[in-house]
């Protein structure tokens, strides 16, 4: 049976890396955002079968015509990559409560519903595979951004819950966890000053940041049928940034590069 994924957020970064490595092993790709100008440009340039789609993840309406639209025209979805998310930040003690809402909308709520629209679908059929984008912040705080670590630690527990319920089922649910990579997100943040580019890569292992198909690649793999008895789990792709807990290394020869 022929594999057919839906993105979420997929018109760049992350999302836009794992569109272009599924279509390249040969999955039919829906390529799901808000900004569907620029996900109908990266819809042209992948090969086999593709589909631009308009998805707003806090909008249910607009999830469950994606969802239509996808099966219509590419066939009944097998895989699904909640990638879709924000970031929000601000000091907690003075954050706007509509600010927390908004993300917690984007990141969890809309996580959940996309779950909750395919996985029902893919439970119907007895199969189907699902990978959430969690964050190297479901494991450790950052000042200014709590509603992205609460709701990236959310998406965890979600994730094994879900996988416990639906594995007998034949739905698989696992989720990735990347570490600091050269998305738009990260630029825009290092060139704001809201990240220390060097005191960062001080702090990471492999001494660079992860590029997108770095991440496309295990996302790749946990939907692929080399992960048939992978679920519930949480894969962190992040140059040994979690599991390095030394102060920051102070020699003076150390390589520095945003390049893989």
């Amino acid at each position: 049976m022929s594999r057919v994924a839906l993105i979420t957020g997929a018109a760049q970064g992350i999302g836009a890396a794992t569109a272009k490595r599924l279509a390249a092993d040969g999955v039919a790709v829906a390529v799901a955002d808000v900004d569907t100008e620029q996900a109908e440009a990266l819809t042209a340039t992948l090969p086999g079968p593709a589909l631009a789609v308009h998805v707003d993840v806090t909008d249910r309406t607009t999830i469950e015509a994606g969802v239509q639209e996808t099966e219509r025209t590419l066939g009944p979805i097998t895989d699904l990559v909640n990638n879709a998310g924000i970031q929000r930040i601000g000091a907690s003690e003075s954050l706007d409560p509509a600010r927390w809402a908004e993300v917690v909308a984007v990141n969890l709520t809309g996580v959940f519903e996309c779950c909750q629209v395919v996985g029902s679908r893919m439970l119907a059929a007895g199969r189907g595979a699902i990978v959430n984008l969690a964050s190297s912040n479901s494991e450790r705080g950052m000042p200014g951004r709590t509603p992205y670590c609460a709701t990236k630690t959310g998406v965890v527990g979600l994730t094994r819950a879900l996988a416990t319920e639906w594995a007998a089922r034949g739905v698989r649910v696992n989720a990735v966890e990347p570490g600091y990579i050269g998305t738009p997100m990260v630029a825009n943040a290092i060139q704001m000053g809201l990240i220390d580019e060097d005191g960062l890569l001080d702090r990471i292992p492999a001494r660079r940041v992860g590029a997108p198909a770095e991440i496309a690649a295990a996302i790749a793999f946990l939907l692929s049928r080399d992960a048939s008895y992978v679920t519930g789990t949480t894969l962190a792709v992040d140059g040994g940034f979690l599991a390095y807990g030394a102060p920051a290394p102070t020699s003076a020869d150390q390589t520095r590069t945003l390049d893989p």
